[in-house]
C-alpha cells in the first residue's frame, strides 16, 4: 500500500508522470489515470501532490536540477580541458531528452507559471558556465574576444530554439551538434 512521505512512493509518482508526459503528453491524461497508473488511490495522490500543475512543475523542476547536476559533474570530472570542450556538445545533448523536447513549450504555454519557474531555475547554469569556460580562457583556449560570461546566452539561446523547433530527440541531436560545434570551434585558437 502507498504511504504518503515514502521516498520511493514519491519518486514513482513522479517517474510515472514523466512516462505519461512521453507517451499521452500535457493534456492526454489526468490524475485519474495517474493514480490507476501508479497503483494507489486518487486520494493518497492528492496527499502527495495537490494538483496536475503541482505535478507538472515538480517534475519539470526534478529534470532541471538533473540536467544542472549532471552538467556541472561533467564541467568538474578530471578530463583535461581539451578533452571537455572536444566532447561537450555530447553530454549538452545527453542531457535533453525526449520528455525536454516533447513537453517543454506546451509545459510554458497551458501553465505560464511552470515556464517562469523553469526560466528562474535556468540561471543555475549561468554560473557553471561561466566558471567552466573562464577557465578554458585562461588556459589559452580561446580567442581574445571571448567572453566567457556571454557563453550562458549563447548556449541557452540555442538550446531554446532547437527545444521549441525540433520535433524528435533526432532531430535535435544532429541541430544541436552542429551548433555547438560550430561554436566552440569559432572561438577556439
Amino acid at each position: 500500500m502507498a504511504k504518503v512521505g515514502d521516498k520511493d512512493i514519491e519518486d514513482k509518482v513522479f517517474e510515472t508522470t514523466r512516462e505519461m508526459l512521453l507517451k499521452y503528453g500535457v493534456k492526454g491524461w489526468n490524475m485519474d489515470d495517474l493514480s490507476e497508473e501508479c497503483g494507489m488511490s486518487k486520494r493518497t495522490l492528492y496527499k502527495i501532490i495537490a494538483n496536475k500543475e503541482e505535478l507538472l512543475l515538480k517534475t519539470s523542476i526534478n529534470q532541471q536540477e538533473s540536467n544542472i547536476a549532471k552538467i556541472e559533474r561533467y564541467f568538474k570530472s578530471s578530463e583535461s580541458y581539451e578533452f571537455l570542450l572536444n566532447n561537450f556538445e555530447d553530454t549538452l545533448i545527453d542531457i535533453y531528452d525526449e520528455f525536454i523536447i516533447k513537453n517543454a513549450e506546451i509545459l510554458s504555454k497551458e501553465y505560464p507559471r511552470i515556464g517562469e519557474a523553469i526560466n528562474k531555475r535556468k540561471q543555475g547554469f549561468k554560473q557553471i558556465y561561466t566558471d567552466f569556460f573562464r577557465k578554458a580562457e585562461e588556459l589559452g583556449f580561446f580567442v581574445e574576444f571571448f567572453k566567457p560570461a556571454a557563453m550562458y546566452g549563447i548556449i541557452n539561446d540555442i538550446l531554446t530554439y532547437y527545444i521549441l523547433n525540433c520535433k524528435s530527440k533526432i532531430e535535435f541531436e544532429e541541430k544541436m551538434r552542429f551548433a555547438i560545434k560550430a561554436l566552440i570551434r569559432g572561438i577556439r585558437k
